[in-house]
Formats: structure tokens, sequence, C-alpha cells
């Protein structure tokens, strides 16, 4: 009996030191998901913005019309 009451200690002991690293890890990633975050979204908005930008920017030139021939060189051509 005093041997089963020992291992259940034992295995309680082992336990919490398991859930405390547990907990020091998870704090540790959280950190460091959070810096990645930091750096992440802004890139993210700046490449969103840039896909607008193109998108305008090939609407003002035109692209994506077909071309009706018109205006073309003989070199062109």
């Amino acid at each position: 009996m005093n041997t089963i009451k020992k291992d259940i200690d034992k295995l309680i002991k082992k336990r919490s030191v398991i859930e405390a690293k547990r907990a020091e890890a998870n704090v540790k990633w959280d950190k460091e998901l959070s810096e990645i975050d930091e750096k992440l979204v802004p890139l993210q908005k700046i490449s969103n913005k840039m896909g607008m930008l193109q998108k305008e920017a090939l609407k003002v030139l035109g692209a994506g019309k077909p071309h009706t021939g018109e205006n073309l060189t003989n070199e062109d051509q």
C-alpha cells in the first residue's frame, strides 16, 4: 500500500513539473507568435494595398481590353 502511495506521489510531482514546463513553453511560443504577427500584419496590409493599386493601374492603362489594332506601325504588326 505504501508503494502505491509513493508511486502516486511521484507521478503527481512529475505531472506538475510537466505542466509547469508546458505553461512556460506556451508563454514563449505566444511571445514568438506575437512578434511574428507584429511584422506580418503590416506586410499583409501593404500587399493588399499594392494589389488594389495594381488593379487600378491596369484599369487606367486599359489593360485586359482586346487591342483593336489601331495605331500600330508596320513594325508592330
